[in-house]
């Protein structure tokens, strides 16, 4: 955006990423990652032969047997999820990509969004590719696409971008939430800051209703577990914004005062 180009970022949405791993792939990506064969083959069997069942008023379903996936919820499960998709950016030659589990985020800049379109395009049909080798599955309707730029260059470049995966043209959209933080075309952050501002005063108000049955240490406990940790989270990043929205944050703040 210093240079005078914009951002088109793709956010790509696994449906059911860590129910679908394919537990044969996986252990021929540990061999190729230089995994001994008996570390594969532990890890092989604590994969295999796992079963499910529901229970509902002291009744138990059948138990199934899970042939696909890695246990959500447990310590090993998105390390094994990481080493399944580790090779995906190897098979996208255009666009940067970034990955954080099961989010995946492919961009690239350029003057025009014609300029970066027909790159990106090469790179959602490799990706493709990567999904039907790998037996994964884009869940097209949640995968969005945005154009990132100053306001100036954005009125500049208008059109929408024509992106498609598996024969679905993807959805522009001007805010997404990525990692926890919503980010919008212009980065202004104002998207961000609205959903700050409305968790930090739901939870003020909270606490103002509570106050009187807690203590000092308390009330302390409450704000540095339930309401520093929004202010705090990827601070870094947004806290560019206007100082107009920074004041938002900063009122709520001075407002604490009287809890206290």
């Amino acid at each position: 955006m210093n240079n005078g180009n914009i951002n088109l970022a793709v956010l790509l949405d696994f449906k059911k990423a860590f129910d679908v791993v394919d537990h044969e792939i996986l252990c021929k990506k540990l061999l190729i990652y230089g995994f001994h064969e008996d570390t594969v083959d532990f890890l092989k069997s604590y994969l295999s032969e796992r079963t499910q069942q529901v229970h509902i008023n002291n009744q138990f379903s059948n138990k199934k047997f899970i042939n696909f996936g890695v246990p959500q919820g447990s310590i090993l499960g998105p390390i094994l999820f990481v080493l399944f998709i580790n090779d995906l950016p190897l098979h996208i030659k255009n666009c940067h990509t970034d990955l954080y589990a099961d989010d995946t985020t492919m961009h690239t800049s350029g003057k025009t969004i014609g300029d970066m379109q027909l790159k990106v395009q090469d790179d959602l049909q490799c990706v493709e590719k990567w999904c039907h080798e790998n037996s994964m599955f884009i869940n097209s309707d949640k995968t969005k696409c945005m154009v990132i730029g100053t306001r100036q260059r954005l009125r500049l470049n208008q059109a929408d971008p024509v992106l498609t995966i598996e024969n679905n043209i993807l959805q522009k959209s001007s805010i997404e939430k990525l990692l926890g933080v919503r980010i919008d075309s212009n980065l202004s952050w104002t998207g961000h800051i609205n959903y700050l501002c409305s968790s930090i005063s739901s939870r003020i108000f909270l606490l103002s209703k509570i106050k009187k049955f807690l203590n000092i240490d308390l009330r302390k406990l409450f704000y540095n577990g339930y309401i520093l940790p929004l202010i705090d989270y990827c601070c870094i990043i947004w806290s560019g914004c206007a100082k107009n929205e920074l004041v938002r944050i900063i009122k709520l703040q001075k407002g604490l005062q009287d809890l206290f």
